[in-house]
Order: C-alpha cells, then structure tokens, then sequence
C-alpha cells in the first residue's frame, strides 16, 4: 500500500472513530462513574462502537493506531496499537487549532493593515503604501476594495508612489516541501504566505 494511501486511511480512520466517540462522550460526561464494573460497561460500549465503524466503512486492515484516554479517570476507555510510532499526517491541525482557541480566543481577528510612508498634501499621498499581512487566509478582493475605500475616507485620493504586498509577517519557508519534510507530493499547493488573497487562486 503507498505512503499516500496509508495516510489517507489514517485520517479516515480518526474521523470515523472521533464521530463514534463524539456520541459516546455525552453519556460519559452525564454519568458519574460509580464502580469498577461501570468502568468495564463503559470500555466494552465504546470499543463496541469503535469497532462497528471499523466494520461497518470497510476498514482495511493496514497499519493504525486508535487511542481513547480519560483525563478524569486516567485510564484507557480504548486502545489499538498504541506503542507503535505513526506518522501524525492532517492529524497534526487539531492541535495547532485547539492552541490557538486557547491562546487567542475563539473571537481572535487577524488583521491586515495598511501603512503610508511619505506626507500627504492635497489628498495626495507622496509616497509608497504598504499593505501588511498577517495570515488572513480569508482575505477576499473585496475586502481589499474595501481596504481602498477606507483609504480613500482618510483623505487619499491619489498615490504618487508604489503599492507594496509585505508578507514577512511569516517567515521565508514557504513551499509546502519545505515546512512538511515530506518529500511526497500529495497535492499541489501555492506558496504560503503571509499576504494572499481569495486563497492564492488566480483565474486566467
């Protein structure tokens, strides 16, 4: 089996099972645990689950590892394979995504701003301006648009200079091959960067 299908089955595989877990936490979390042969009806559920996606979507029978541990309990509900190292794969988001809920916010903004270096006389500006990216990866045309208008509402009219992307925000790795180490080509990406727009896509 390629390296290409073994993570996509992986992935498939923690997807399945999170959905089958997902059902099973809010049984778990509204009952206390009362005795050790609770603890047994509890695992024996959840790995009856498990198993049942395993099943039921065909699962190949390649190499993964399932885990599912109880930070209350400090025991294992489940286990698959668990001292086998694995390569992490698009598993490795879900824990850049839950530090950044816990360190920013769920209401966290990232802003992109725009700086003038020069005067303005005349609602000219006499100098460059500067748009300054900071990761937006949602950042549309008409969110730029609207970046000129607000521009225009302070008074600029006319820029007799140039207009600059700055996306060092980010460092100088930009290529996926590069910040990955993985030198299999999943899918074709474009540079990542600080500064884009409408998701680095162009029409032609």
């Amino acid at each position: 089996m390629s390296g290409r299908t073994k993570k996509h089955v992986l992935v498939f595989v923690a997807a399945t099972v999170f959905v089958a877990f997902r059902a099973l936490t809010s049984v778990l979390s509204s009952e206390t645990i009362r005795s050790d042969d609770y603890l047994t009806a509890r695992k024996e559920k959840i790995a009856r689950a498990i198993d049942g996606v395993l099943r039921r979507y065909k699962i190949p029978k390649t190499e993964y590892s399932i885990a599912v541990f109880s930070l209350d309990q400090g025991v294992y509900y489940y286990e698959k394979n668990i001292d086998k190292p694995r390569i992490p794969a698009s598993l490795t988001k879900l824990f850049t995504t839950f530090a950044a809920l816990y360190l920013l916010s769920k209401d966290f903004e990232v802003k992109t701003s725009v700086y003038a270096v020069g005067e303005i006389e005349d609602s000219i500006l006499l100098g460059d301006l500067y748009v300054y990216g900071r990761g937006d990866p949602f950042l549309s045309q008409s969110e730029i648009r609207l970046l000129a208008e607000r521009i225009k509402a302070r008074g600029v009219k006319e820029i007799r200079g140039n207009i600059y992307g700055d996306g060092s925000y980010f460092d100088s790795v930009k290529s996926r091959e590069r910040y990955s180490g993985d030198k299999e080509l999943v899918e074709p990406l474009p540079p990542i960067s600080a500064l884009c727009a409408e998701e680095n896509k162009v029409f032609i």
